[in-house]
């Protein structure tokens, strides 16, 4: 499948096994990351951002670079920001606390293996977990200024 934006093939970037979320939770934690993306749209004056968690693999890390499986860009320093038109998506790592791990072990407590579903887990991170105060929406407005017209502006409407 291509991207709607880019044209450019997209990589499915969050299929994990349950066992690697089982592997995470009892302490593997070197291969994810906790990814907070920062969508924002610029049309006419008026900005929309939205804002959203996931969880994802680590490809490669080298020293302040890493590599997320499925991007192209590398992150540099814990962030990116990718650019394409009036679209701009940054992508910022969140630290993996205690609490996000018992986030993860709590929404996988009642699950077996053929329930489990990557993307279940992800929308549950920002959408319904305590975690969603990271992704609240905040719409910013933008006010029109309006120049004060002196008498001469009607003399000389050019």
């Amino acid at each position: 499948m291509n991207c709607k934006i880019c044209n450019h093939e997209m990589i499915k970037t969050s299929d994990f096994t349950y066992e690697e979320v089982v592997r995470f939770i009892e302490g593997e934690r070197d291969f994810y990351a906790l990814v907070l993306l920062d969508k924002r749209t610029d049309l006419w004056g008026s900005i929309e951002i939205k804002k959203s968690i996931n969880f994802r693999k680590i490809e490669k890390r080298d020293g302040n670079r890493i590599k997320l499986y499925g991007m192209k860009e590398t992150l540099v320093n814990d962030e990116t920001s990718i650019s394409i038109g009036s679209k701009t998506i940054q992508y910022r790592f969140l630290e993996i606390t205690d609490e996000v791990v018992e986030i993860i072990r709590e929404y996988m407590k009642d699950l077996g293996e053929k329930e489990f579903s990557s993307t279940k887990l992800n929308n549950y991170l920002w959408k319904k977990s305590p975690l969603k105060r990271y992704c609240e929406v905040v719409n910013p407005k933008i006010e029109e200024w309006e120049s004060e017209k002196d008498e001469e502006d009607d003399e000389f409407p050019f």
